[in-house]
């Protein structure tokens, strides 16, 4: 390549570079503007909760993503004045550009990871516990611990005790009007075939391959139902 189709190359490069930071910038911003307005167009609280629950950091992924991109597209810029071809000196800001990127991306994905859930939290318990609206415009009341188990079966009862659901019943206590809102608890349990409840945990590991130092190399996890007793076939780990 010619010393004149360098310099042309690099002014292409560096037009291309600033329309693509501009674009990344605006498309970032785009997709920001489009998962708000979606959550907007999720009409009840629980349906909202679970809408952020499950997208918001995915989302916000995909924002610091194009944010990172147009950072090493802007990079690229650095000097444009200065480098006239395709020098040492091209190929070192491009470097640092991709790593510039690189840096972007992964430190936004351990802050959505790590730290934001627990802004994310505090978002999710105010969509949680906001005064529900019943069908005639009351507002209603949520109901303890205590208070709750008459509106549920024994099935979801055992869910709770278990803590892998936890339910929330709203009570109109005009109407008499009750929602019963379905979360996730804090422990996992799995479902059981029989009954159809979170209620299947593991109830024994038993060891059946070890390593030479002693450890366990190989578990059989055998799983019941706390609430209908069922046993699942056992588990290899």
């Amino acid at each position: 390549m010619s010393l004149e189709e360098s310099k042309a190359f690099v002014e292409a490069w560096h037009t291309i570079m600033l329309i693509g930071a501009i674009s990344l910038v605006a498309l970032g911003i785009i997709v920001y503007l489009i998962y708000q307005f979606k959550v907007a167009l999720v009409k009840t609280l629980k349906d909202k909760y679970d809408f952020v629950n499950a997208n918001e950091i995915k989302w916000f992924k995909a924002v610091f993503i194009c944010f990172g991109m147009a950072a090493a597209l802007a990079i690229n810029l650095y000097g444009m004045d200065e480098i006239a071809g395709l020098s040492v000196s091209f190929f070192v800001r491009l470097f640092f550009s991709v790593a510039g990127a690189t840096l972007v991306i992964y430190i936004a994905s351990l802050v959505l990871d790590y730290y934001y859930p627990t802004r994310l939290n505090v978002k999710l318990r105010r969509l949680r516990y906001t005064p529900r609206t019943s069908g005639t415009g009351n507002k209603m009341k949520l109901l303890s611990e205590d208070e709750e188990d008459v509106h549920l079966n024994e099935g979801m009862q055992a869910e709770e005790n278990v803590f892998s659901i936890d339910y929330d019943v709203w009570v109109d206590e005009k109407t008499s009007e009750v929602k019963i809102e379905k979360y996730l608890g804090h422990l996992t349990s799995l479902q059981c075939h029989n009954c159809g409840f979170y209620t299947m945990r593991v109830n024994r590991e038993e060891i059946i391959e070890t390593n030479e130092d002693g450890t366990p190399k190989e578990l059989l996890k055998h799983y019941q139902c706390a609430y209908c007793k069922n046993v699942r076939l056992p588990n290899l780990t």
